[in-house]
């Protein structure tokens, strides 16, 4: 077994990009800024966002 450690982050292996992508909650197309956003900022400012109530 090796002393030394490697101990760096590993690198992701996808990039952050903004994309046009569909909504998950009113169908529209949005520009998202990265891989994980899936609801527009319309529908995020709604209530049922808000309260955690499914589309």
């Amino acid at each position: 077994m090796s002393s030394s450690r490697d101990t760096k982050k590993p690198t992701a292996d996808y990039t952050d990009q903004k994309k046009s992508r569909k909504c998950l909650m009113c169908g529209d197309k949005f520009a998202s800024t990265h891989y994980g956003e899936r609801v527009c900022s319309a529908c995020k400012g709604t209530a049922a966002w808000r309260e955690g109530q499914a589309a």
